[in-house]
C-alpha cells in the first residue's frame, strides 16, 4: 500500500486488505498485511512523546490486533497469537519499567501460570503460558455479547449482595474462563490473569466450579495489565531493597458497635513480613497519650 495522505490511515487499510486476502485463502498475504499494519501502528506510537499521548495509540486499532490473534489461533500458532495479544496491552507501563515487551515464559516463577483473555466478537480465546509448559491458545465457542452479559450479572449481584445470583454467574464464568484451561492450571499456585476490556471487571477469586469451590480456595489469583508487566514487576521486586521498618496500627478486637475482623492479625503478619522490623499497635486507644507528634505521625501513616 502506498499513500500520499495521512499515514495514520494505513493500519486500517492494511486490516481491510488482510481480511479480504484471508477470505480468499491467501494466508501469506493476510499475515504480511497484518504484520505491516501493526508495524505502522507501532511506528506511529513511537513517534509520540512518552506519557499520555501514547496511551490511546493502540486502543483506536483494537480490531487490527484482534484480527491478528484470531488469524494465528486459526493457524494453530499459539506463540504468535500470544505475542500479538501482548503487543496490544500495557505498553506504557512497560515503558515506565524500562523493560522489553518481549515475553519469555522462562522468566516466570515456577508455580505461576498466565492466562491471557481475548474476547472476540464471535468467540473467546484463552492463551496460557507457564515456565514448564508450552504456550497454548484455546478457542471457546462463546461470543463477546454473552461474556459481557455474564460479567455484568456477576458485578450486579455482588453490588446487590445477592449471593445466589453471584454464585450462578460465577459458575457460568468459571465454565468459560477456567474449565477449558484446567489442565494448564493443575500445577499453578498462582494464576496471573491478563484480562481484556470485556473481562477487566471480573473478581476472579469469586469464580467457582460446579462443586461450589471458589477459585481462590485452589489458587492465588493475580490480575496484571500484561504478562510482560507481571514479569517486570517480579524482577524489579527481586532487586529492590527490603524496606527498613513499618508501624502497623489496627483494631484487632471488636468494640461494642463494630463487627469483628478475624483476618486482621493474619494481614498484619503478612504486612510485617515485608519489612526488616515492625512495630504493632493492636488497639488504637494505645495511641492516646503517646504525644501529639507521634499520634500525628501515625495518622499520616494511616492516610
Amino acid at each position: 500500500l502506498q499513500t500520499k495522505g495521512d499515514g495514520m490511515e494505513l493500519p486500517s487499510l492494511f486490516l481491510q486488505r488482510a481480511r479480504l486476502l484471508r477470505r480468499s485463502g491467501d494466508m501469506a498475504g493476510a499475515e504480511r498485511d497484518l504484520r505491516s499494519g501493526i508495524a505502522k501502528l507501532e511506528a506511529g506510537r513511537e513517534s509520540l512523546p512518552r506519557g499520555k499521548a501514547r496511551w490511546g495509540a493502540f486502543h483506536t486499532d483494537e480490531e487490527l490486533f484482534e484480527e491478528a490473534i484470531d488469524f494465528f489461533v486459526d493457524r494453530g500458532d499459539a506463540v504468535n497469537a500470544f505475542a500479538f495479544a501482548e503487543k496490544a496491552r500495557a505498553r506504557t507501563l512497560l515503558d515506565s519499567y524500562g523493560a522489553s515487551p518481549t515475553f519469555d515464559e522462562h522468566r516466570l516463577p515456577q508455580d505461576v501460570v498466565v492466562v491471557e483473555i481475548v474476547t472476540l466478537p464471535s468467540r473467546l480465546i484463552l492463551i496460557t503460558a507457564g515456565r514448564s509448559s508450552r504456550i497454548r491458545a484455546i478457542p471457546i465457542a462463546v461470543d463477546r455479547t454473552t461474556i459481557t452479559a455474564e460479567v455484568d450479572a456477576l458485578t450486579r449481584a455482588l453490588k446487590a449482595d445477592d449471593a445466589p445470583a453471584a454464585q450462578r454467574a460465577g459458575i457460568r464464568l468459571h465454565r468459560h474462563l477456567i474449565d477449558p484451561v484446567a489442565q494448564d492450571l493443575a500445577v499453578a499456585g498462582t494464576i496471573v490473569f491478563v484480562p481484556d476490556a470485556t473481562t477487566a471487571a471480573i473478581p476472579f477469586g469469586a469464580l467457582l466450579d460446579d462443586g461450589g469451590t471458589y477459585l481462590i480456595e485452589r489458587h492465588t489469583p493475580v490480575v496484571s495489565p500484561s504478562a510482560g508487566v507481571f514479569i517486570a514487576a517480579v524482577e524489579r521486586r527481586r532487586h529492590t531493597r527490603v524496606p527498613e521498618s513499618v508501624l502497623i496500627v489496627s483494631d484487632a478486637e471488636a468494640g461494642d458497635d463494630t463487627e469483628s475482623l478475624p483476618s486482621v492479625q493474619a494481614e498484619t503478619r503478612a504486612i510485617a513480613s515485608a519489612y526488616r522490623t515492625s512495630s504493632e499497635i493492636h488497639d488504637a486507644k494505645q495511641l492516646e497519650g503517646a504525644g501529639a507528634a507521634r499520634a500525628h505521625a501515625a495518622h499520616r501513616v494511616l492516610q
